[in-house]
């Protein structure tokens, strides 16, 4: 797929190849244009925002639960670098303190594992398009 500059740029973070692969395959079936590139740690993502792609990602899906670094860590480091992109995670842990933390970091929304294909392209549609506004 060529870049275009209505295409957006999706950026997804597990340590699992198989679901990396299943979101991906999922996301090429939303109504944008879509470039979802993958990561499988909190470091790699990192690399990957800080690559030499022009515009940057338009919104970022993580685990929250990855070696090394969580993604309540990664989130704040995302907002301190590169400032308001929106944030989904994705999780089979969530409590209170994970949707305080939800809040305090601006993340546009948490989903709870397992996920229907559905609704995560729900998801990601209605935060492109609110990303546009």
């Amino acid at each position: 797929m060529t870049l275009t500059s209505d295409c957006k740029r999706i950026l997804i973070i597990d340590d699992d190849l198989h679901v990396l692969f299943l979101w991906r395959a999922a996301l090429a079936h939303i109504p944008h244009q879509c470039i979802v590139d993958t990561a499988q740690s909190a470091c790699e993502a990192l690399e990957k925002l800080a690559g030499p792609v022009t515009g940057g990602f338009d919104l970022i899906i993580t685990d929250l639960v990855m070696p090394q670094t969580n993604g309540h860590a990664f989130t704040h480091t995302v907002r301190t670098l590169y400032g308001n992109i929106p944030i989904v995670w994705i999780t089979s842990h969530r409590d209170a303190e994970t949707e305080a933390k939800a809040q305090e970091l601006g993340v546009y929304c948490c989903l709870d594992k397992p996920i229907s294909l559905a609704l995560m392209r729900q998801v990601v549609w209605e935060a492109l398009e609110t990303s546009k506004a």
